[in-house]
């Protein structure tokens, strides 16, 4: 009988050792049988490190979107009455090989209006929308089929930018006519086409009839040193405001029309933060009741008026000899809220540098006499 438990138990633990044998076979077996992944996750991991590495390399900022000066993005600025801005305006109009499209206030130049007939008559595409205080202006009757009118009588079509080809804009405070040719005025010529295809977004909108508080907002913005925004309804307040709040040293503007409180209360503290402000409005505006200048001039702001005999009709300001904001705005509650306007903001030393000489010889020549 002991022998007999005896022999079960050695059969018994046989059992065991050949089942452990088997099983870690098995498990042997198993693993050769199953597929390797770790080659697949080692190339999925290269994969996705060289993904990454080419998204970095794609997603790094374009050179031309945060320095002006690179070559795709080319600008220039045009200072009236420094020069001729009606032929500055004609010859950038004659650059184009394939479409023209305008917004002005207001037009009587005849280089421009002939220039534009021309391009007309020789098979370019050519649209222009004016205010409707143009309207039955006999000087505008050889192209009167080009033009399309603001039918919003509450408030103003204040534009004053063309693009063309798609690919290049004209903005800033000129209006072609006879006056504003000798009226101090500032412009900026842009290559690049996602800001003609604002700016031509912007032209198309109007000409559908959209003028105005309500009208679409549909520019974007894809630049890191350019911004342009379409006033009522890109908020050119926030534009604005953004870059009054960054102001650290320097604040020179030049503005037409200047009658907007929380504008100047923000100039204001910033004067008495230390920052330099200097202000150079319009003479005709400073008499209106609303006018900002005898608020800042009593509270010892920097402002002086103008000495244009006809007008100082820049909307531009300068920060920290780095930024620009320009455009047809003027710094009231209808450019702000109301009318259809343009603002344009650059964040670029160069352009800033030429703005700031245009801003320091009216200074010093007016505040000399």
């Amino acid at each position: 009988m002991l022998l007999k438990s005896i022999f079960l138990l050695i059969a018994f633990i046989a059992f065991l050792i050949i089942g452990f044998l088997f099983v870690s076979q098995g498990l042997k077996d198993l693993s050769v049988q199953l597929p390797d992944f770790s080659s697949q996750i080692n190339a999925l991991t290269g994969n996705q490190n060289n993904q990454s590495n080419q998204n970095n390399q794609t997603s790094q900022p374009n050179q031309n979107q945060v320095n002006l000066t690179e070559a795709n993005l080319n600008a220039q600025s045009v200072f009236c009455p420094d020069v001729n801005c009606s032929i500055e305006l004609t010859d950038f109009l004659d650059s184009a090989n394939e479409s023209i499209y305008c917004a002005f206030y207001s037009l009587n130049n005849d280089n421009v209006i002939s220039k534009l007939k021309e391009k007309k008559d020789s098979g370019l595409k050519v649209g222009l929308i004016l205010d409707n205080d143009m309207k039955g202006k006999n000087y505008l009757s050889q192209i009167e089929n080009l033009i399309s009118y603001n039918d919003n009588s509450n408030y103003l079509m204040h534009n004053k930018f063309c693009v063309v080809d798609a690919n290049k804009i004209w903005i800033g405070s000129f209006n072609p006519t006879s006056q504003g040719v000798k009226s101090n005025n500032d412009i900026l010529i842009l290559e690049n086409q996602e800001l003609a295809k604002n700016a031509f977004n912007e032209f198309q909108e109007m000409q559908q009839g959209k003028f105005g508080p309500g009208s679409p907002a549909n520019s974007t913005n894809l630049f890191s040193n350019v911004e342009l925004r379409f006033c009522p309804e890109d908020n050119c307040k926030e534009l604005l405001f953004k870059y009054l709040d960054k102001t650290k040293s320097s604040l020179h503007c030049l503005l037409f029309s200047f009658t907007f409180d929380e504008i100047a209360g923000k100039m204001l503290e910033l004067k008495n933060k230390g920052v330099d402000v200097k202000i150079i409005t319009e003479s005709s505006q400073s008499g209106s009741e609303y006018s900002e200048f005898s608020f800042l001039k009593q509270n010892k702001t920097n402002i002086i008026l103008d000495k244009n005999p006809f007008d100082l009709h820049n909307k531009m300001c300068i920060i920290d000899n780095q930024f620009v904001l320009t455009g047809s705005m003027n710094y009231t509650s209808n450019g702000l809220n109301y009318n259809d306007e343009s603002l344009i903001a650059l964040d670029d030393k160069e352009i800033a540098l030429l703005y700031s000489n245009y801003f320091d010889k009216y200074w010093f020549d007016w505040t000399a006499n």
